[in-house]
């Protein structure tokens, strides 16, 4: 299950809602779709999970992105076992998540970040389970 933070500025009280990871599935056009947690559409429950997805700040474009983080070998009809290829004795978090627009390292970390509307700063104000 997904979980999120939401962070403030504590100049202009401008917020950044960070969130993830995402399930998702690549429909019939080609497109990426979210899975949906606790129920999945029609469509997603005919299809396999393709991937996982993450919705990070990237502090160079200075906004949220939805960026791929794991992808599947679905040609095994099964994309759980590929999950755990994914995971080493250090965990996934050691490896930094890239934004897919400049390639700047993205956070879900915004604490003292600045603010991209006034140049305060982030700080948590709120996190939440999907």
């Amino acid at each position: 299950m997904p979980f999120g933070s939401i962070w403030t500025c504590n100049n202009c009280h401008y917020e950044v809602t960070v969130s993830g990871m995402w399930d998702y599935y690549i429909d019939e056009n080609g497109t990426r779709k979210r899975c949906g947690h606790l129920s999945r559409s029609a469509e997603a429950q005919k299809s396999l999970i393709t991937g996982c997805s993450v919705e990070w700040y990237c502090p160079t474009c200075r906004s949220v992105r939805d960026v791929s983080v794991l992808e599947f070998d679905t040609s095994k009809n099964s994309p759980l076992p590929a999950l755990s290829d994914h995971y080493d004795k250090s965990g996934v978090e050691d490896v930094p998540v890239l934004c897919d627009k400049c390639g700047a390292e993205m956070n879900e970390d915004l604490n003292n970040l600045p603010c991209p509307k006034c140049g305060g700063k982030f700080k948590e104000s709120g996190r939440f389970m999907s």
